[in-house]
């Protein structure tokens, strides 16, 4: 019989699981399968199958010296993998000491250079010098407890306008240190005493959820970092980067209002200066393109196609910090047709939809501001 070190055949399991499922009771497939568990140290699905077997055909002789077997394999394996452990165990404790012992020999060296210069010295030698000697159990670092408030307050007042963070990640690593202790009859007792601990840490908790996450229209919930992270990626177009759809103005709104669209204030401030740094030229220029775009009828498209040349060469004789600030800019546009605002392939009547509205948008802008004091006209 192969020993239990074989590899499993699964083309071998699969076709002797077939023919028992095909020609019931397959006593003789059985027993190969049987064989073939126990081969490869599968004892517990062997012995199930023995256990069948004898039933199906108690006058079986082959039965019995195979089930010895099988039982007498798995135990030895069970008393092989046991060995094994411990002697992992014992062989990784001492790889640990190694350790330790080297480390020590640094932080002896490290404690006499603070020594000299006065500095203050480590606390982390006497752990180690525990798992050093065999006392495993006090060199673990356990979940250490919130701050002392003393200390908590000064880094409010260092740090006002974080405030609240300070004061959650505080009450956050109590939690972690709380749940991580076995509470004591004692211990049960005052806190079901004091139950308000327990609605400050549950507090903590939810205004740290209430802060960051954010739940669109679209049912999708947001770590508020990710829509801000998209945003400013995309130069400051509120569009979803899950999809092609804009943002409502409604999560608009909240992820600009929230701590975290503080990044998004920026850009959305320098958009009226954008607008009104673009020449009427160059609007002019916009409107004649996209006169050509929607008046386009040829099935070549070669008449917008040229007229987009030009207007890129023209865009090309700009300067470079010029080139940036048209760039830049963004203006609330779509098809007035079809009411779309989608990210979309556009079509050259789209498009000049499109660039019609932005004209116009220019042009109002420039009609009621002019151009401002230190703005960039193109």
């Amino acid at each position: 019989m192969a020993t239990p070190n074989d590899q499993p055949d699964m083309n071998l399991i699969v076709k002797l699981l077939e023919d028992i499922q095909r020609h019931p009771p397959a006593f003789t497939v059985k027993t190969l399968l049987a064989q073939h568990y126990v081969s490869i140290g599968w004892f517990d699905a062997a012995v199930d199958y023995i256990a069948e077997l004898k039933r199906e055909a108690p006058g079986d002789a082959e039965m019995k010296p195979l089930e010895e077997f099988a039982h007498a394999t798995k135990a030895e394996n069970g008393v092989n993998s046991g060995n094994n452990s411990r002697k992992d165990l014992v062989e990784g404790y001492r790889g640990l000491r190694q350790k330790a012992k080297g480390i020590i020999n640094d932080l002896s060296r490290l404690q006499a250079q603070q020594r000299q210069i006065g500095t203050p010295i480590s606390g982390l030698s006497a752990r180690i010098q525990a798992i050093l000697v065999g006392q495993v159990s006090s060199g673990i670092v356990t979940v250490r407890p919130a701050a002392n408030p003393q200390l908590v307050v000064r880094a409010i007042q260092g740090n006002p306008e974080k405030g609240m963070d300070i004061v959650i990640a505080d009450l956050q690593d109590d939690i972690y240190y709380q749940r991580a202790q076995n509470w004591s009859r004692k211990g049960n007792a005052s806190h079901a005493e004091n139950p308000l601990r327990a609605w400050l840490f549950m507090h903590a908790e939810h205004e740290n959820l209430r802060r960051r996450l954010n739940v669109t229209e679209t049912n999708y919930a947001w770590d508020l970092s990710e829509p801000v992270q998209a945003i400013t990626a995309n130069g400051g177009v509120m569009r979803n980067p899950l999809g092609r759809d804009m943002f409502t103005p409604k999560d608009g709104r909240r992820i600009l209002m929230s701590p975290h669209g503080k990044p998004l204030d920026q850009i959305q401030a320098r958009q009226p200066e954008y607008s009104q740094g673009v020449s009427p030229e160059t609007i002019q220029r916009l409107e004649e393109l996209a006169d050509v775009m929607l008046g386009e009828e040829e099935r070549d498209q070669m008449t917008s196609r040229r007229e987009i040349g030009d207007f890129q060469a023209y865009f090309t004789t700009l300067l470079d910090r010029k080139q940036k600030t048209v760039e830049a800019f963004r203006c609330p546009a779509y098809d007035t047709h079809t009411g779309d605002a989608k990210a979309t392939e556009l079509c050259i009547h789209k498009a000049g939809k499109f660039t019609t509205q932005v004209a116009a948008h220019l042009m109002k802008k420039w009609g009621e501001l002019g151009p401002p004091k230190g703005c960039v006209v193109i």
